[in-house]
């Protein structure tokens, strides 16, 4: 049967709630299944190894018996026989020979056993009566029983451990490194404990992919409101052109321009308060909107603002959005709004601050909403809410000090997350949600959708990567209304932290994605960030979730320059402070594995896109082959820098992939 497109306002099974559900329950089915094949070959193994260990304690203590008979000729019921089959003979308490050592030296001999030496020194226990081999004592070190090898290999980073024919190993006695106390062993990851690390790192990924986000407004009302709030960069600060200038997918905005005019409280549109189709705008400062020939005509050192991320997070929403459920442009429609003002702190932008500028929220939202439910501009009247609020700040918490408000600015990653967390509770409770204090009234609070800090802005003044750090952290600690799109540090810039007009609509892009996940397929999103970190002697073994595996190393865009780094971004920190790194390599399709240039001793941290280490960038992301729906544009002779020619990127959609989150955490002792 050929596949059709279904009328508008049906959709194919599998594109449906109930056609995810399903397909939710058969994977969730066969994951079952083979959870129960793996109990059963663990049950196996563990019966094998039980039996092994009972064994070798027998063979142990009757080892010891026969070393203490050899040291006692006379004594015991051992006695002393050269001219015999023995040299020494074992008896029990009534007198019956259970074995001896041969008198010829070729082994020992007990009951029902004999042994042998081989050529290549291994020493072989068999049964009497020609049954088979039974245990084997190999001249390199270990026990063989029955196909499992007790292993105390010096190779190996354990003490004791038992392996079977096909190399798998049980570890009965991990190896103390002498960071750890004990031990003189390296310490290094063996390749099962590799593989066991990137086994649980993608099952934790595959459990986030089937949990169910229902927490924050959904983009369900005829007019669906996404208020981008933040300093310079919610505001597309000296993005220095304007590409996105045709209106597409039935988005809109309020007056001449997604930015106010205005850089302070409260919010006015520019131009006619009417709904217009969204297009980018340039202006300098509260000048007027610029055309694209004014702006061609500035000198090349001019900031401009222009493309803004909330533009085209929304075009690539609705892209995916409209795909999804085979709807037209006029369905659902978006309203995009930046209220952020320029060089402020969390703590300025905040509730309650003296600068008022979080009622630049209430104002716009109260607008929009006036608008749409009268109609506006030829646009019919209809329902509204607010679903998301971009959050694109940090960059003046990086530099720490004075707020305007006169507290002082948060610098610790501590300090900025519970800042988040107000933030956050505060837009719920006065600019949308159930609540009666809200500004618009509506059954859950928006999705405050958030980017990382990057490049140039990083600094050490507290924590490293402390914003960063903090931003990964309320993400990962308050899934139900905060998420994290991506960080902007592999994206193109101009100044090494300001975005250009490419790299806003790069980072709009990943935000929409991240949308999309969120307020249609109905999943909670995470940024690529560790799982899992453990240290062993001079290496660590970091394990990812990883939205789209498996892991790659490539290249982030400094300026215009794709830059490589030898660390690829980490950094180690112990007791004795940051350790060299001698290797950084992908190990799996989820898994690290550092080598640092010392044994690390104490406690130990990993850090990613340290400023000292990298610039505030990275080289680690995943394979993600989600197609974006803004391509990369260049036009020479224009006001755009002539280092945005980068051919590789030139017409093309830019590349989705998820980047490793800026983070700092401590590691675990394997």
């Amino acid at each position: 049967m050929s596949e059709t497109t279904p009328p508008v306002g049906y959709a194919r099974l599998e594109d449906t709630d109930l056609g995810q559900n399903l397909k939710a329950a058969a994977d969730a089915t066969e994951q079952s299944r083979q959870d129960v094949a793996a109990k059963q070959a663990q049950v196996a193994l563990d019966a094998a190894t039980a039996e092994a260990q009972r064994i070798l304690a027998q063979l142990a203590t009757a080892l010891a018996q026969a070393a203490a008979a050899s040291a006692e000729t006379s004594a015991n019921g051992v006695a002393a026989d050269p001219a015999g089959y023995f040299s020494h003979e074992f008896f029990d308490d009534f007198g019956a020979s259970i074995g001896g050592i041969r008198a010829d030296g070729t082994g020992v001999e007990f009951a029902g056993f004999t042994s042998a030496t081989l050529p290549d020194g291994t020493v072989r226990l068999t049964r009497t009566d020609g049954s088979g081999s039974f245990v084997d004592l190999p001249a390199a070190g270990g026990v063989s029983v029955g196909g499992l090898t007790l292993s105390t290999d010096s190779a190996t980073d354990y003490d004791l451990g038992i392996e079977d024919a096909f190399g798998n190993v049980r570890v009965i006695s991990p190896a103390a490194d002498s960071a750890g106390g004990g031990g003189s062993g390296t310490g290094y990851f063996t390749t099962d404990r590799i593989r066991e690390t990137d086994a649980r790192a993608l099952g934790r990924s595959a459990v986030v992919a089937r949990q169910v986000h229902t927490t924050t407004q959904r983009p369900t009302a005829d007019y669906n409101h996404g208020l981008c709030y933040g300093q310079s960069l919610a505001r597309g600060g000296a993005a220095d052109y304007i590409l996105g200038t045709t209106p597409l997918y039935g988005c809109l905005m309020i007056g001449e321009s997604v930015r106010s005019p205005g850089g302070t409280a409260p919010w006015t549109p520019g131009g006619t308060a009417q709904l217009q189709p969204m297009v980018a705008t340039a202006r300098i400062g509260q000048a007027p909107i610029l055309t694209e020939a004014q702006v061609n005509a500035l000198p090349a050192d001019t900031g401009v603002d222009g493309d803004i991320p909330v533009e085209a997070m929304w075009r690539q929403f609705r892209a995916m959005q409209l795909a999804h459920f085979g709807q037209p442009d006029s369905w659902r429609r978006p309203i995009a709004s930046s209220c952020g003002v320029s060089s402020k702190s969390i703590e300025d932008l905040s509730y309650g601050a003296s600068t008022g500028f979080f009622n630049r929220l209430t104002t716009c939202a109260t607008l929009g909403k006036s608008l749409a439910n009268a109609g506006s501009n030829g646009y019919a009247a209809g329902t509204y809410c607010v679903s998301v609020v971009p959050w694109i700040q940090g960059e003046a918490n990086y530099s720490g000090g004075t707020a305007d408000s006169g507290v002082p600015i948060a610098t610790t990653s501590a300090g900025y997350k519970g800042r988040e967390f107000q933030l956050s509770d505060d837009i719920a409770t006065y600019v949308a949600g159930p609540g009666p204090q809200a500004a618009i009234s509506q059954p859950l609070p928006p999705l405050i959708l958030t980017y990382q800090t990057g490049g140039d802005f990083v600094n050490d003044l507290s924590d490293p990567v402390g914003i960063g750090q903090a931003q990964l952290a309320a993400a990962l600690e308050r899934p139900d209304r905060i998420m994290m799109a991506a960080p902007d540090y592999p994206m193109t810039d101009l100044y090494g932290g300001h975005l250009d007009a490419n790299g806003y609509r790069w980072l709009g892009c990943h935000m929409g994605k991240a949308l999309f996940h969120a307020h249609v397929l109905g999943r909670p999103w995470l940024p690529l960030h560790p799982t899992s970190i453990e240290v062993s002697g001079d290496e660590v073994l970091i394990g990812f979730h990883v939205p789209a595996p498996p892991l790659v190393f490539d290249l982030p865009y400094v300026v215009n320059t794709a830059t490589d780094y030898a660390n690829k971004g980490f950094g180690v920190r112990d007791d004795g402070g940051w350790a060299g790194l001698l290797g950084v390599d992908i190990v799996g399709d989820a898994t690290v594995r550092l080598k640092a240039s010392r044994l690390l001793a104490g406690s130990v941290s990993v850090s990613y896109g340290r400023r000292v280490d990298c610039g505030g960038n990275g080289c680690l992301r995943d394979s993600d082959p989600t197609v974006a729906a803004d391509s990369y544009v260049f036009k020479p002779g224009t006001h755009m820098a002539a280092s945005a020619n980068i051919p590789a990127l030139i017409g093309k959609p830019y590349p989705l992939h998820n980047w490793c989150a800026h983070f700092f955490m401590p590691a675990t002792r394997a």
